[in-house]
């Protein structure tokens, strides 16, 4: 009996995972099958262990565990393309490094930010979700470093803060929606070509409506046709599977930094990493290459940092 009971509940699940993927497929047009298509890794993983492990699957439910093996990959298999461009020993050292982490707002660790700062040292730093007092803290700890310094702080957890080595030659702090979520919008003379560098923080899809809303900020920060050379950097709070990251990749010819270098989930950090999502982003347009990027360690967030070292071709 208990034999039996379990081959249901496996068949139910393998029937969920079904429906899951198909319904995933919709995520254009209905929220809720957005919301599903987030997941596309872990029904994958599930289809896979469906085929392997149990062989009480016959020839009508081992076709349908394949498709939903195909689909899938067919939604993912990005993840494992190689890098496109080497670059050549010239542009090795035209460089530009910035290091993205949503500390979360409930994250009183000035001590491991500040030796997160230490080991990475990068060019520009983008924190999310930084409250006030940590702030403060952190950046009399790094200040010497980091002379170039803009906060915009927020009460829905929207808070954004950059820190720079290098001087800006424009900078905006602009504001969307009723909400007033603050992004930036950031110029930089380096290596005699201007980079814009656009940060965001988009709303979590917790409704049609928040959902409707992180849309629109991404499309606000990656359209501008003018962008000759940029980075749009964040929290998407979106999946490199959905279809509205998709559409983003097809504005100006805009990149994702994580191609070529592996699956690079970001969250949550407390789960296994097969089992985390990719929603903290780095995209770029132009003369730009990345020569490396890494996931780093947890440092108390829910979300994991990204660093990323980019080549400016002169």
């Amino acid at each position: 009996l208990m034999k039996l009971l379990r081959m249901k509940a496996l068949k139910s699940i393998a029937i969920g995972v079904l429906l899951l993927t198909f319904l995933q497929l919709l995520g254009a047009w209905f929220w809720l099958c957005e919301l599903m298509s987030h997941f596309a890794w872990w029904y994958l993983q599930l289809s896979l262990l469906f085929l392997v492990f149990f062989k009480w699957l016959n020839t009508s439910h081992r076709v349908a565990v394949i498709a939903i093996i195909l689909i899938n990959f067919a939604l993912i298999h990005r993840d494992f393309d190689s890098r496109s461009e080497i670059l050549a020993n010239e542009h090795k050292k035209n460089q530009l490094s910035l290091l993205l982490f949503n500390v979360h707002n409930s994250n009183r660790s000035v001590e491991d930010l500040v030796n997160l700062v230490g080991k990475t040292s990068p060019d520009i730093l983008l924190f999310i979700e930084l409250i006030e007092s940590v702030e403060s803290e952190l950046y009399e700890n790094i200040r010497d470093s980091y002379p170039y310094r803009s906060v915009e702080f927020h009460d829905d957890n929207y808070s954004i803060v950059m820190y720079s080595k290098l001087k800006w030659t424009k900078h905006q702090i602009l504001k969307f929606s009723e909400y007033e979520i603050p992004w930036f919008d950031t110029k930089f003379d380096l290596h005699g070509k201007e980079i814009t560098l656009c940060s965001v923080h988009a709303p979590p899809p917790i409704s049609p409506y928040f959902l409707q809303l992180r849309n629109q900020l991404l499309d606000k920060a990656c359209s501008n046709k003018n962008y000759q050379n940029a980075i749009l950097v964040g929290d998407f709070n979106l999946t490199p599977y959905a279809a509205h990251f998709h559409e983003i990749l097809e504005q100006i010819g805009w990149k994702d930094s994580r191609r070529g270098f592996g699956v690079a989930n970001t969250w949550p950090s407390f789960l296994p990493a097969v089992l985390r999502i990719p929603i903290d982003h780095i995209l770029f347009r132009g003369d730009l290459v990345v020569v490396q990027r890494q996931v780093l360690g947890s440092h108390g967030s829910d979300h994991l940092p990204v660093m990323i070292k980019f080549s400016i071709k002169t």
